[in-house]
Order: C-alpha cells, then sequence, then structure tokens
C-alpha cells in the first residue's frame, strides 16, 4: 500500500513489511520484531567497532548500517552529498533488494 491510499472504514490496512524480515499487522508487532533484529545488530556493532563517537555520542559508520541492509535485504542509494566547510553531508534511500 502507497501511504497516499486511504483505507475505508472498518478495515484494516495491510501487514506491513519490509524484506519479508519486519512483517506485522499491528504496530506493537512491528516493535517486537525490529527488537528482535536489533539486538544482534547492536551486539555486532559493539563487536566489530562499527560506530564513531561525535560529541560524546554513538553514531553508526557506514558499514554498521551496510550490515544491516544485509541483514534486511536493502541496499542503499545516495541521493545528495553535500559540504560544507570540510564537513560533508549524505543523504540517501534505503531500498528493498530485488
Amino acid at each position: 500500500m502507497n501511504s497516499t491510499e486511504l483505507v475505508p472504514s472498518g478495515q484494516r490496512p495491510p501487514p506491513a513489511e519490509l524484506a519479508g524480515i519486519l512483517a506485522a499487522d499491528a504496530p506493537a508487532g512491528v516493535i517486537e520484531r525490529a527488537t528482535e533484529v536489533a539486538k544482534p545488530l547492536a551486539a555486532l556493532i559493539d563487536d566489530r567497532k562499527l560506530f564513531v563517537k561525535i560529541k560524546g555520542k554513538r553514531h553508526v559508520t557506514i558499514d554498521g548500517w551496510t550490515t544491516l541492509c544485509a541483514m534486511l535485504a536493502c541496499t542503499v542509494r545516495e541521493v545528495v552529498v553535500t559540504e560544507n566547510d570540510g564537513e560533508f553531508t549524505a543523504t540517501v534511500e534505503l531500498v528493498e533488494s530485488q
């Protein structure tokens, strides 16, 4: 279902699904399944040091995000990269692999 489609009153929207990994028919189910996926990913990010600390906060590196994509059968597509005084910002889209 596209986000612009309306669901008639009394009908439930179809289950949310991402690459067959995150599938649920209710918000609580999505949260539960996402937590199941996130726990081993977080452990891997910690173990392999796939993060950097910036101003005391941990930020996942591209290697960590690529690992997440592999787990979810997705890929990242670059939309735009901007540079401002030597700092680069990338905007990307998460695309389901075919």
